[in-house]
């Protein structure tokens, strides 16, 4: 399992073969990247002005109803096999 304790990313393409992605408090600048083959994400962010996308090819998807559009703040989020949950 991963736990994040950095809060911000600027930009970030993070790629994770097996294993849980989790994060608290987080902060996504510029466009960022999540790659997931197998394995959760649970993510909960701190600032909601962010652009959400999130696939999961065998999975549930979850994503707050929080987000506030943005031009510049993006978060993209894909998983071949395992849930995906933004909060």
């Amino acid at each position: 399992m991963l736990i994040v304790i950095i809060t911000l990313f600027t930009n970030a393409d993070l790629s994770i073969a097996m294993g849980e992605y989790s994060g608290n408090n987080l902060i996504f600048n510029g466009h960022n990247k999540l790659d997931v083959t197998t394995g959760e994400v649970e993510i909960a962010l701190k600032d909601y002005t962010i652009n959400v996308q999130a696939d999961s090819h065998s999975g549930d998807v979850d994503v707050t109803n929080n987000p506030k559009n943005s031009k510049d703040n993006t978060l993209t989020i894909t998983s071949d096999l395992g849930n995906i949950t933004v909060e």
